[in-house]
């Protein structure tokens, strides 16, 4: 990358911050048995998740550890093909080993 980009802020792109806002998009689902119904969800902009607001792709991974209630809610842009997508908690982590397993996905967060 040319070391003269700059971004919105005029900032260099080395001096991004931790507090800089990205935009988390789901740009597909992977099927599997806790997801039915929303395999069709696609390039949808994650506002929250289970109430939290959503900056960057490492908010993800805090806001599923706080679910509200038993389900964890993700909000999406108005204009998103769903306003919402509710998971249910408990077996959520079971169902991310098998998509891992069955789709041979090395490692579930990249960041």
């Amino acid at each position: 990358m040319d070391d003269n980009y700059k971004n919105v802020k005029g900032e260099s792109a080395s001096q991004n911050t931790e507090s800089e806002q990205r935009v988390v998009l789901v740009t597909q689902v992977i099927p599997d048995e806790i997801n039915i119904g929303y395999q069709k969800l696609s390039n949808a902009i994650v506002l929250r998740i289970n109430g939290q607001e959503i900056r960057r792709l490492k908010d993800v991974g805090k806001a599923f550890l706080n679910p509200e209630t038993e389900f964890h809610r993700i909000d999406f842009l108005p204009g998103s093909d769903r306003l919402s997508a509710i998971l249910p908690v408990a077996g959520l982590n079971q169902s991310n080993q098998r998509i891992k397993n069955n789709f041979r996905i090395p490692k579930l967060k990249s960041y």
